[in-house]
């Protein structure tokens, strides 16, 4: 990418090129994950696990309304900022923007600490960690988001790779070595490095522009919030039976929901990873006109996804043995309907990647662009 474009027409090649490295370092970074959930299965208890899931719910679920979903309008933003010095000052006011939100609830936490422990139904010292994970988090996904733009492909995976294998290994050492208090030390060893990673990209980006500018949240604000409800309910839709688990019954049923979702996650890991190397590709594609290409390409990708869910659901068994052991196999029945809604919830980004190029994503309008494709 030179200095003064943002866009460029790629090909197929490129989308097929980047795909695979993206799927393949995704799979290994995720692979540790998997290589870690029968480790965590066994030093924590069934409460302990189910009490991860439902912290890491409510987290992700913070990430999407307090981070605005940001780093998704890079995409679009990119072919209205194509000057690099102004598309550099729009990232940093989508970052100083989810710091702001973020801090509003921040200090309502601080006002109302016991308020947020009823709701969230976690100990303070979980919420403090979660917020510094709020803080930082969107500056990773913004880095993450432009390298896959830019179809720096081997950076991004690289970085990814590292973090993860570090967290995963940090996690489970402080797990043991905390025994008195091992689902903390999992919490602490599993995002504290995302946190320290973030700071250090938000500083970077402060680096490269510092200007802030309220026609830059206009603009961010238009295309975010749509995404905020998309992706929320998607979210929602995914993680609300361990929510909803966790207020009626116990953690230790919020166990079984949290083995059934690692295992469905491997298919809805595929899809996503997929996705972020498409939409890039899709986004070009769409600027250029290309509509043809776009409707070929596709339904590759959908075969490709239905011939991988079915691979799974045929795996599950002996994928839930290995995970968790029989005492676990009470998950089995749930497993089929969980992958299935996990796959058909990702798939649906495609309709959302195409409503943000159009920046039409706050209302639905068939046009005639999409009829082409």
């Amino acid at each position: 990418m030179d200095e003064n474009t943002q866009s460029k027409n790629v090909t197929t090649a490129t989308l097929v090129k980047s795909s695979f490295w993206y799927t393949v370092s995704s799979f290994l970074t995720r692979a540790m994950v998997f290589i870690t959930t029968p480790i965590f299965t066994r030093i924590l208890t069934k409460a302990d696990y189910g009490s991860f899931t439902v912290y890491a719910s409510w987290q992700n679920i913070f990430v999407i309304v307090l981070g605005l979903e940001i780093y998704n309008t890079l995409n679009r933003a990119r072919f209205d900022y194509p000057n690099k010095k102004d598309f550099d000052g729009y990232i940093t006011s989508c970052l100083t923007l989810s710091t702001i939100i973020t801090a509003v609830a921040f200090a309502l936490f601080l006002i109302f600490p016991s308020v947020f422990q009823d709701i969230l139904l976690l100990d303070r010292k979980f919420i403090f960690v979660m917020f510094a994970y709020l803080f930082t988090f969107p500056a990773y996904l913004v880095f993450q988001t432009k390298q896959r733009i830019e179809y720096r492909y081997k950076l991004n995976a690289g970085i990814a790779f590292v973090l993860v294998m570090a967290s995963s290994i940090l996690a489970v050492v402080l797990a043991l070595l905390m025994d008195s208090d091992p689902l903390f030390g999992r919490v602490i060893g599993q995002y504290g490095l995302y946190v320290i990673a973030g700071a250090a990209f938000y500083f970077f980006f402060l680096k490269q522009s510092v200007s802030v500018k309220l026609s830059d949240y206009k603009y961010a604000l238009k295309i975010a919030i749509p995404l905020v409800f998309s992706f929320l309910a998607s979210s929602i839709l995914l993680s609300s039976d361990g929510l909803i688990v966790k207020h009626m019954c116990s953690d230790e049923q919020v166990s079984y929901i949290s083995l059934t979702h690692t295992i469905a996650n491997i298919m809805i890991l595929f899809v996503q990873v997929l996705n972020n190397a498409w939409s890039p590709w899709f986004y070009d594609k769409l600027n250029v006109k290309e509509y043809p290409v776009i409707r070929k390409t596709y339904k590759g990708y959908v075969l490709l996804v239905t011939a991988g869910t079915l691979g799974v659901l045929l795996l599950a068994p002996e994928i839930i043995l290995i995970l968790g052991g029989k005492q676990y196999m009470e998950a089995l029945d749930i497993i089929p309907i969980v992958i299935i809604n996990g796959v058909f919830s990702a798939l649906t980004f495609q309709f959302v990647n195409y409503e943000t190029f159009y920046k039409k994503a706050h209302f639905p309008r068939r046009s005639q662009a999409w009829s082409r494709c």
